[in-house]
């Protein structure tokens, strides 16, 4: 069987337990300085690709974990799902109700983005996830909520475990394949139309599901996105396991100047397993255990205030108000942004906006998109004036041509959406077999809500009922939903 490593993108494993509450944050450049701390000296280990940073293994880092071990006399170690900067997440078997779980062990503390608050990682997670599942209690949901609430992940267990690192507080949840990025950008592959339009609208759903309930996820993403593993996994034994996926990899872990490990690092470190599938091999019925993942930076904006400077994930994904406005409180229409952008990830060949290495080099691909004139006035005087027209043009235009030339291009969000349209979604569409393309009305439909949901403005874009109520959701992704839902179809 082919070595796991042997995938060129580590990016694949990285991700697969991002999703499970770790955070990439990139701190904006004009965030206030944080006070000196004194830096302190761990020992560095041989490089192993496709692992967490092994650096990490010291007080108030990772929990050495290894095959086979037992947490809480219950829950036995088989194998790896992944890793995040602040977790790493393990397959395990449960041995009180005989099934397969996912063990996310969060670092013993971390320091949130403002200097004075310390949390544990997992805390903020469970409490919004703790907060949903209350919320639901004894609530008569209706169909677009009602298939939201099955896309959010339940906790099973949340308990403490003190290692030689610290105290990691541990969630328990169902275990999941791979996140929809790294199963169809990543490789390539495509969602077959009626299987794109169930995830696209399942994740829809989720959205209006949270925002129903006063919250807002804030990092909303393909790589955030996962389907759960059928239950009938739960019949496999061990063996069976390793017999259908392969056996763990693992490698040893070696200080780099040769010292003996100490208790603070495990013996080996184990390559993630991947349980996924490729997207062209996806069913309705894996699209309908969709479910959203990382709540580790999520909010209730009615209690809690976080800005722009505060704003995570990737750049390209993050949305223009946490540039040009990064003092100011983020809220709903932030998820809007963001849920458009995975809308259009569904189907396309290409994200939409290409990966940044700044906020600016992000918001510049907008505005090259969308054109000047889709900026808030306030925004456009702020833009002009850090990005003289001659810096631009390399010529001597007068503000007056500019704005003469600017105006030109100022057409609406859905036809400027149409040549991405057609060269990223259609074209690479029609190309393979089987993948399906978008009718001409169904297009008009897609790119009128992608149009709503991607104004740069937040004040005009688009909240997740209209998204809920629009024609491309009532006419065709919403209908696909109901109409394969697992008990009324053959799963195909």
């Amino acid at each position: 069987m082919a070595s796991r490593a042997e995938s060129e993108d580590s990016e694949t494993y990285f991700r697969l337990s991002e999703v499970y509450g770790s955070q990439n944050v990139s701190k904006p450049p004009n965030q206030r300085a944080q006070p000196h701390r004194m830096r302190m000296l761990y020992p560095k280990y041989n490089h192993i690709l496709h692992v967490e940073s092994l650096k990490c293994y010291h007080t108030g880092g990772y929990h050495p974990v290894e095959l086979g071990d037992v947490i809480k006399n219950r829950y036995k170690i088989i194998d790896k799902l992944g890793y995040g900067s602040f977790s790493t997440v393990w397959l395990a078997r449960d041995k009180l109700f005989q099934c397969y779980v996912a063990v996310k062990i969060n670092i013993s503390k971390t320091i949130d983005r403002t200097p004075d608050d310390i949390r544990s990682p997992g805390s903020n997670e469970a409490n919004i996830l703790r907060t949903l599942e209350r919320s639901l209690i004894g609530q008569k949901l209706g169909p677009a909520l009602l298939e939201g609430s099955k896309a959010i992940p339940r906790i099973l267990g949340e308990f403490n475990i003190h290692g030689p690192n610290g105290i990691h507080s541990c969630l328990v949840m169902a275990p999941a394949q791979q996140d929809l990025w790294s199963c169809s950008i990543c490789l390539d592959s495509k969602f077959r139309m009626k299987v794109a339009r169930v995830l696209a609208a399942k994740l829809i759903a989720a959205v209006a599901m949270l925002h129903s309930r006063g919250i807002v996820h804030g990092d909303i993403y393909l790589k955030n996105v996962l389907t759960s593993l059928p239950k009938t996994i739960d019949k496999l034994t061990e063996e069976e396991l390793k017999a259908k996926y392969g056996d763990p990899e693992c490698h040893p872990i070696h200080r780099s100047d040769g010292r003996p490990l100490t208790s603070s690092v495990p013996s080996y470190a184990v390559v993630p397993m991947s349980l996924g599938l490729e997207a062209d091999n996806f069913t309705t019925a894996d699209a309908h255990r969709l479910l959203l993942m990382d709540y580790g930076e999520s909010w209730a904006p009615a209690s809690k205030t976080r800005t722009g400077l505060q704003c995570v994930g990737p750049i390209c994904k993050r949305p223009p108000e946490a540039y040009f406005e990064p003092e100011r409180a983020l809220s709903y229409p932030s998820d809007i942004w963001r849920l458009g952008l995975s809308i259009w990830d569904i189907f396309s060949q290409a994200e939409l906006f290409g990966q940044s290495y700044s906020q600016e080099e992000a918001i510049a691909q907008q505005i090259e998109l969308f054109g000047l004139q889709s900026l808030p006035e306030r925004w456009k005087e702020m833009w002009e004036l850090e990005h003289p027209i001659q810096h631009r043009l390399g010529s001597r235009l007068s503000h007056a041509m500019w704005s003469t030339l600017t105006s030109m291009f100022n057409t609406t969000c859905p036809q400027v959406l149409e040549k991405p349209f057609s060269k990223l979604i259609q074209e690479p569409r029609r190309e393979v077999t089987g993948a399906g393309i978008f009718g001409e009305e169904e297009k008009r439909a897609f790119l009128a809500m992608l149009g709503g949901m991607l104004q740069m403005d937040p004040n005009k874009r688009w909240n997740i009922q209209w998204v809920l109520r629009c024609q491309w959701m009532v006419s065709w992704a919403g209908p696909e939903l109901l109409s394969t839902r697992p008990e009324t179809t053959d799963s195909t």
